[in-house]
């Protein structure tokens, strides 16, 4: 086995495979994940394969009067195991569990680290893709955003597509599915979404469905697994943090100037700080330009998709140059990253890398969340610039 330790090792990670993606549950998978916890002293004695728990991006861990948070987390500590796994239905794959034993300091303040899916991931394809359109009927759509953060309306929902014992590091171009209320209804007969890139590792493909009414909801994948993928639909009241069709909310971000106790304030892993901490969130919202907002720490993400997503926003402010405001903000106050820095706070985060792309006026025109690519980032980013 070789411990693979997270922070300044997360690009390693991206190496290894998909890393710990798809992490946030909806509040009763949590209770049931908690339940199972409790019954268990350490996560070696029974660990969680990375399907079984599927939530969305990289938990935030925080603490609260001593307990957990409805939207707690469980996880790794700061070290993950790699350890190399053959099974039915992923050949030969890299599948990184949490192994570290668990006590309630480390529930609670896991540095970056807290998950409550298993931290798996598949450095090769789960086996060969079966059938002509390249799903097989196990195959489900795992999501990497917060299913109960979606609001009436079109939203980007990123999925990566898996089995019960790994994400895939590749797939089929497209992707077709249709979604079905609670009811068993068809309301959304069909959608696709094309395969995205983040790394050699992690593919996900981006659907955007319009759900105009709150309420329970299943997306299921043509050829896979016919249960789907259970998705929710949330009034916009009962979801604090900042969506689409609002107004990004103004932010004294720490700046190179001011870095308002947070140190590092950016923990970009190769070339430097990035060019994004010269001006703070109200500032680039009073330039009357399109603003461009990161909350991502790549130095401390667990699965290994903030640092690509930093660099893919660097390369879009490069080519764009004044023409859009762009700021960024690191989630901890401190490498102890025992801390969370005030921008998450103030956003309500319970989950990071989030990237909110706002036109002139300020309106939230989309919500990155979790993973995205350099060519979606160019389509979507270029679309508002205009």
């Amino acid at each position: 086995r070789e411990r693979v330790h997270v922070g300044q090792e997360a690009e390693r990670l991206d190496d290894v495979g998909q890393g710990c993606a798809n992490r946030r549950q909806l509040r009763s998978e949590v209770r049931n994940g908690l339940r199972r916890l409790r019954a268990n002293a350490t996560l070696d004695e029974d660990p969680f394969d990375h399907a079984e728990l599927a939530g969305d991006d990289d938990p935030i861990p925080r603490a609260n009067d001593g307990g957990v948070r409805t939207e707690g987390f469980l996880g790794c500590d700061h070290g993950v195991i790699v350890e190399r796994a053959a099974d039915p239905i992923t050949t030969d794959a890299d599948i990184v569990r949490c192994v570290t034993p668990l006590d309630r300091r480390s529930f609670i303040l896991a540095s970056g680290a807290l998950a409550l899916a298993a931290c798996s991931s598949s450095g090769t394809s789960a086996g060969s893709l079966g059938s002509a359109s390249g799903i097989k009927p196990t195959y489900l759509l795992q999501p990497r955003f917060a299913r109960e953060m979606i609001v009436p309306g079109t939203s980007r929902m990123p999925f990566s597509l898996g089995d019960a014992s790994a994400l895939l590091s590749d797939g089929p171009e497209m992707l077709t599915a249709k979604i079905v209320d609670a009811a068993g209804k068809v309301v959304v007969p069909t959608l696709s979404a094309k395969r995205r890139r983040v790394n050699e590792g992690i593919v996900y493909w981006d659907f955007h469905p319009t759900l105009d009414t709150v309420g329970q909801y299943t997306i299921v994948l043509d050829g896979g697994d016919p249960n789907g993928t259970a998705i929710s639909v949330t009034a916009p009241s009962d979801v604090p943090i900042p969506s689409p069709g609002q107004q990004l909310p103004p932010f004294d971000t720490p700046t190179t100037d001011a870095p308002r106790g947070v140190d590092p304030i950016c923990t970009r892993l190769v070339g430097g700080p990035c060019p994004f901490h010269a001006m703070t969130l109200s500032a680039a919202l009073a330039t009357g330009k399109p603003v461009a907002y990161l909350i991502g720490t790549p130095a401390h993400c667990q699965f290994g998709t903030c640092a690509p997503g930093l660099e893919f926003l660097i390369a879009a402010g490069k080519r764009l140059g004044d023409r859009v405001a762009i700021v960024h903000a690191e989630v901890y106050a401190d490498d102890t990253v025992t801390t969370v820095a005030p921008a998450v706070d103030a956003y309500h985060l319970t989950g990071e890398p989030d990237l909110w792309l706002a036109d002139a006026t300020g309106m939230i025109i989309t919500r990155f969340e979790g993973a995205w690519d350099q060519s979606e980032l160019d389509q979507t980013i270029d679309a508002m610039v205009g």
